[in-house]
């Protein structure tokens, strides 16, 4: 049994991998964003980025269920003893907010996934949303935040606001209906509502009780370039062991902070990758080959690009050198093996050579001891 649970999870390794690894569509992305769509911006912003640690949010949702009785600036100066991104401690200001991420795990893994790979989908699948529920007249100024329409570089965008920065109001709302008849039946979005709230038959759209929050909210979302700009004096007055140190008054977490999250990584290269495979695919350039030209760049040595078929064909001829090669190999060796035997044979013929010399002088040898006893003989015979 225990074999069988074994390569079932083996077998499911890939599949949980390449979705970790691909591109959520914009359907997935409206049917994740639409139950905190409508929340104000720094709120939003500070979810979304807390989202991208799904185990510290694990560890706050539980942190927030045995302290029932904190909230808002409170809550967040009880954890500034944990190693936590600000951003998730940010949250524990916000048990409701906590209470949805914890019965919903699955979809903040999604959702910082979605956020780490593509945030500038995201804030468009952000604003195509409210746009939505503005039209369905579901969006609108009230006494506890304000909405805006700003022009945004030459594009509109959607500015939720509350009416006072010290405190919040968390929306509720049923996102089925508060963007008109939901445009994609087979991504249906979840909805939540918090045990102590209750919302009239017909409405769609309300508020719980607003927090106090102090100087905990620094989000700021720039809509123009799809980035959350982070408040620096006030983050800082805060996290006071997670100081930023830079000299401007805000700072871009798409560009910077971003890439202090480990789990970039996996997510970063991806999406680098395929960009400038888009930027090749172009000019018909190989990305292996702009890889290796950026290195030789790096180290000094100059490399000329190639096209997609010159690389092909420098592979085929590539390929039948290696051949001829390997061929002028085979034949050396068997010349060489000639040649050796050949060797052997002229030193065989050398030893044979000198053995014969030394059999002809043996010969000779024996020869002069024979005459020089015949010569004894005839000395003999005459005395």
């Amino acid at each position: 049994m225990k074999k069988i649970l074994i390569v079932l999870l083996l077998s499911l390794l890939p599949f949980s991998l390449m979705a970790a690894e691909k591109d959520f569509s914009q359907q997935e992305m409206d049917q994740m964003m639409a139950p905190i769509a409508l929340y104000p911006d720094s709120l939003l912003s500070q979810i979304l980025i807390a989202s991208t640690y799904p185990a510290q949010v694990e560890e706050a949702v539980r942190w927030s269920k045995h302290n029932t009785a904190l909230e808002g600036q409170e809550a967040v100066e009880a954890v500034a003893d944990k190693n936590w991104d600000p951003s998730v401690s940010s949250l524990v200001a916000f048990p409701q907010v906590l209470d949805m991420m914890g019965k919903k795990t699955y979809w903040v893994q999604q959702l910082g996934d979605a956020f780490l790979a593509q945030p500038d989908q995201i804030m468009d699948s952000v604003q195509r949303l409210r746009i939505k529920a503005k039209d369905a007249g579901n969006l609108k100024s009230s006494k506890e935040q304000k909405v805006e329409v700003v022009d945004s570089e030459g594009a509109e965008a959607v500015v939720i606001e509350s009416r006072s920065p010290q405190t919040v109001y968390v929306p509720v709302y049923n996102p089925v209906y508060v963007y008109g008849p939901w445009m994609y039946p087979a991504y249906l979005p979840f909805y939540y509502y918090p045990s102590y709230f209750y919302m009239a038959p017909g409405i769609h759209f309300g508020f719980s009780m607003g927090i106090f929050v102090g100087d905990i909210m620094w989000g700021v979302f720039n809509w123009h370039l799809r980035d959350v700009y982070i408040n620096v004096p006030r983050y800082n007055s805060v996290y006071v062991h997670r100081r930023i140190y830079t000299k401007n008054r805000t700072v871009s977490w798409k560009n910077y902070i971003r890439f202090d999250n480990p789990r970039v990584l996996r997510h970063s290269k991806i999406q680098q990758r395929q960009h400038a495979q888009r930027l090749m695919d172009r000019r018909f350039i190989n990305y292996d080959n702009f890889e290796r030209h950026e290195t030789m760049k790096r180290s000094g040595t100059s490399y000329q690009y190639r096209t997609k078929e010159q690389e092909s064909n420098r592979r085929i001829v590539n390929k039948d050198s290696g051949r001829l090669v390997n061929k002028e190999r085979m034949s050396n060796r068997d010349n060489g093996r000639v040649v050796n035997q050949e060797r052997i044979s002229n030193r065989e013929r050398m030893s044979n050579k000198d053995s014969g010399r030394t059999v002809h002088q043996e010969r000779v040898s024996s020869k002069e001891r024979k005459s020089n006893k015949d010569d004894g003989r005839k000395g003999d015979r005459g005395r």
